[in-house]
């Protein structure tokens, strides 16, 4: 069992304000009552800057919660590196929810969208839940795919649910059993293509940290695509169709197209840290082992 007192803290001095303020709802992770506020206290901030300031540090989740003092709101930012417990869920508008808990810079870029019921949408009896730790490796799982759905549940363990679907208009209060929506804009490997003569360039040199440069088909050697082999599910653990650059044909890891795997449904397959990961399959399939196989 979790011991409330188990949380890993950071604690750091607000006096600088950084610029990294976005223009939309950071992701979140949910209210929780005061119990979630035990360990080391927080730092006073401004209002909504909480995500800010902690941003740079690296840390995966920021608690913020404000209290009144002497006639004014104060505001308390605190960084964390583990993901709020379930058990001290409350819900958006009750008198117990006390700390919000953020989740910071995410891969993908996601926008918190709410609380919503989904069970009505057009094809919810395709929906597959999968188990994940957190919130955060909910996200991260589901970066090839423009929305995001991660819940608590009622036993206190969490599940995730990657879609391509928009969710009901009803909204809901946040609590247990109640998916939280987040969504971003997918950018397919084929829209990151760059061009480029390969004659005296490195591979390394051409993509960002992260992401590797990799041969674009039918492309005479001559085009690469910058992707990141540890989400991209149709280049998954490496490019599929070769490095790009004087050592392609060196290339020893060759990537997985997780979409191509027998009997995977194409909502059912993502890619993470590099290796395809199986949660549904096509009729006439059964899932075992994360594998796909014929009934």
């Amino acid at each position: 069992m979790i011991s409330k007192f188990s949380f890993s803290f950071l604690i750091v001095t607000a006096t600088t304000v950084f610029p990294f303020a976005r223009a939309y709802p950071p992701p979140y992770a949910g209210c929780f009552t005061a119990a979630a506020k035990e360990g080391p206290p927080g730092f006073v901030t401004g209002i909504n800057e909480c995500e800010n300031t902690v941003l740079i540090i690296g840390v995966p989740y920021a608690d913020e919660w404000s209290v009144r003092e002497n006639g004014t709101t104060m505001y308390y930012c605190r960084a964390r590196y583990d993901a709020p417990d379930p058990r001290y869920l409350s819900a958006i508008g009750r008198s117990d929810c006390k700390v919000d808990t953020q989740i910071i810079n995410p891969p993908g870029e996601w926008t918190w969208g709410g609380c919503y019921n989904i069970s009505q949408s057009p094809d919810s009896s395709s929906f597959d839940w999968f188990p994940v730790a957190d919130f955060r490796e909910c996200l991260t799982r589901c970066t090839p795919y423009p929305q995001a759905y991660s819940k608590y549940n009622s036993d206190f363990t969490v599940s995730c649910l990657c879609s391509t679907i928009w969710p009901d208009v009803d909204i809901l209060d946040c609590y247990y059993d109640e998916p939280f929506f987040h969504y971003h804009t997918v950018q397919p490997s084929s829209f990151a293509k760059r061009r480029s003569n390969r004659e005296g360039q490195h591979v390394l040199d051409l993509c960002p940290a992260g992401s590797r440069a990799c041969s674009v088909p039918e492309s005479d050697g001559e085009s690469y695509e910058c992707i990141d082999i540890d989400i991209d599910f149709e280049s998954c653990g490496g490019c599929a169709h070769g490095d790009f650059g004087p050592d392609s044909l060196h290339n020893t890891t060759a990537g997985v197209d997780c979409t191509a795997l027998p009997g995977v449904s194409f909502s059912g397959v993502s890619c993470y840290m590099g290796s395809c990961q199986v949660v549904a399959c096509e009729e006439g399939y059964n899932l075992i082992d994360g594998q796909c196989l014929s009934v």
